[in-house]
Order: C-alpha cells, then sequence, then structure tokens
C-alpha cells in the first residue's frame, strides 16, 4: 500500500483520510496512539500481513475484539482502532517472529472482509492525529503516575519522554491502569486530548472514593 491511495473523506464533519482495505490485526486489548507494543507472530494469516507491511513499508490496523480469540475463527470486532506500523522485528528465543508495532492515529472501521485465509480486511477511516498540547503544572501528577506505573511494571518503553504531549500521556495511561475495557474504548472515540485526560483524573478520582 502507498500513500498514493490514501484520500480524502469526512466522517461526522471532521476531516479523515480513507485507506481501502486495510488489512486488519484484531488483540483483546486495544492499543492506543502513541503506544508500542511488542506481538509474537505465528498464524499464517498475520505471517503474510506482516510481511507484506514491511515489504511495502505499509500500515494495518489493530482493532480490540468484542468476541471471539486473537486465534483461529474470525472474530467480532469493535468498529474503533488504532492505524500501525512496525518499528522493529526480531526471531525470539522459540523461532518465532517477534515485531514492535507503534499506534499512529485512530481509525474507524466500516464494511469487513474476511479472506480465504482468514485474515480481516476493512475500510478504514483515519482520523487526524492529536495535536501535540504540551503539559500543564496540573498535569504533572498523572505524568509521575504514569513514570511510577511503568517502572513497577518493568514497561520502560512505555516511559515517558520529556517532550511527551497531552495525548501521549492520556494513552499510555489508559494502557496501563486497570480500567474496565468498554469504557476505555469510549474514550478512543473522544477527539479531544485534553477531554480524555480530565475523564481519566476523574475516574480516579471515582475509584479512590468507591
Amino acid at each position: 500500500m502507498t500513500p498514493s491511495t490514501l484520500s480524502r473523506y469526512s466522517l461526522q464533519g471532521a476531516p479523515v483520510q480513507a485507506i481501502e482495505s486495510l488489512p486488519l490485526f484484531p488483540l483483546q486489548q486495544p492499543l492506543f496512539p502513541g503506544v508500542p507494543m511488542p506481538l509474537r507472530i505465528f498464524e499464517q494469516r498475520y505471517l503474510t500481513l506482516v510481511r507484506n507491511a514491511m515489504r511495502d513499508q505499509s500500515p494495518f490496523g489493530i482493532v480490540p475484539i468484542l468476541s471471539g480469540k486473537e486465534v483461529g475463527a474470525p472474530a467480532e470486532i469493535h468498529p474503533w482502532g488504532t492505524l500501525v506500523t512496525i518499528r522493529d522485528w526480531d526471531q525470539l528465543d522459540d523461532g518465532l517472529l517477534g515485531i514492535t508495532v507503534e499506534g499512529e492515529q485512530r481509525l474507524r472501521v466500516g464494511a469487513v472482509q474476511v479472506q480465504r485465509d482468514g485474515l480481516m480486511r476493512g475500510e478504514a477511516h483515519i482520523l487526524p492525529a492529536d495535536p501535540l498540547e504540551p503539559l500543564c503544572e496540573e498535569d504533572l501528577d498523572l505524568l509521575r503516575l504514569l513514570e511510577d506505573l511503568a517502572t513497577q511494571l518493568q514497561l520502560p518503553h512505555l516511559l515517558p519522554g520529556e517532550d511527551i504531549s497531552v495525548s501521549v500521556l492520556g494513552w499510555r495511561l489508559l494502557t496501563l491502569l486497570p480500567f474496565d475495557l468498554a469504557w476505555r474504548l469510549e474514550l478512543l472515540e473522544e477527539d479531544d486530548p485534553e477531554q480524555r485526560l480530565l475523564a481519566i483524573r476523574r475516574h480516579l478520582t471515582q475509584l479512590s472514593q468507591s
């Protein structure tokens, strides 16, 4: 897939891009923009997906599973997901292919088709990347929370960089905090990074008082 396959669309009044027939990788847990994730690849359909993505330097979509499993029969997927690119790859000690992907932009999946090999492809409406809004002083407690979580869970790839934005802080907290999956998927539909971070703060307050 090349940049020439991108065309402009409009989704509920917001400018988006659409990629026809984007390969989809369903997972039990969502992946958010600005968040890296290691994956072990062993099913032939996903080996083909990864091989094509690496050859063409093209993205694919990761979408959360609503019903079903990551292996075997095609699962029922959530319509919102994330466009991802492959950042690194390696052969693991068990001989499987390991890749690291990173979330880029949110996407909304329209019509979906399942190929003979079980690989899902869908019309993906891709929303613009969040603005890189800097943190303000009142966000520093959430920044320290992210640092503590990533350190305690030994996930150095989720530690914040010096120039972390409001958007990435929110997405990484959603990745690490034990929030309900349905609630996290609701925030995947929220366009405003500040509103997402505010919702996380309010939810943390509610949990601490329950």
